[in-house]
């Protein structure tokens, strides 16, 4: 009788542990794209989850910039509803460096016109890529003390790629890492001739290719 019953409880735990992580409401929506293809091959979600992730990527952009204007306990409280994973790590690192150590003479704001692409969903649909493709970028360096502009800079265009994790919680997605910036002969929404996308790593690289 004991042994039954410690057995039910074990299951029920068992399932409970299995079945108590939520499922985004888009799951069992995602569509396959380029079945069977080793390199082309990934998972797509809907396009109003699309259209969610270009905006809550947009909506983390604007915000960057515009903290840095906010108190040091505004821009703690509010990194986390805006970044998540490594990007929040870092970026709270930064933000522990400016409370403990000097106050930076300048600050550095970018701005650039965005265009966005979303892609690589992961099968739970919880995880996807952003390419980023910047345009019109200027570097405004500000006073401080002052908050007066010493100084722009054309920083030229460039293409970067983020990885967004959906946060339930929030319910928005965040910036979890930058992964890497793309030579500029990358095309958004085609394939470039000069770049091979792949999804692992070749067994040699570089010197030793």
């Amino acid at each position: 009788m004991t042994l039954g019953l410690l057995a039910v409880i074990l299951f029920v735990v068992a399932l409970m542990a299995l079945t108590g992580r939520s499922q985004v409401p888009w799951s069992g929506k995602m569509e396959r794209l380029h079945a069977g293809s080793i390199d082309r091959a990934t998972w797509m979600a809907p396009d109003a989850v699309v259209r969610s992730v270009q905006q809550d990527f947009l909506e983390v952009m604007q915000w960057l910039p515009e903290s840095i204007s906010h108190s040091w306990s505004q821009q703690w409280t509010s990194s986390g509803y805006y970044l998540s994973g490594q990007y929040l790590k870092r970026h709270q690192e930064i933000l522990k460096h400016y409370r403990t150590g000097k106050t930076p003479r300048y600050n550095g704001v970018l701005r650039c016109a965005h265009d966005v692409e979303v892609c690589e969903f992961s099968d739970d649909g919880e995880r996807c890529l952003v390419i980023d493709r910047r345009t019109s970028c200027r570097m405004a360096t500000y006073d401080y003390w002052t908050q007066s502009r010493v100084s722009t800079q054309d920083m030229g265009d460039s293409i970067e790629v983020y990885l967004m994790v959906y946060d339930s919680e929030d319910r928005r997605w965040k910036v979890d890492q930058f992964v890497q910036q793309l030579p500029a002969s990358w095309r958004v929404g085609r394939k470039s001739r000069r770049i091979r996308l792949l999804k692992t790593m070749p067994p040699s690289i570089g010197r030793d290719n």
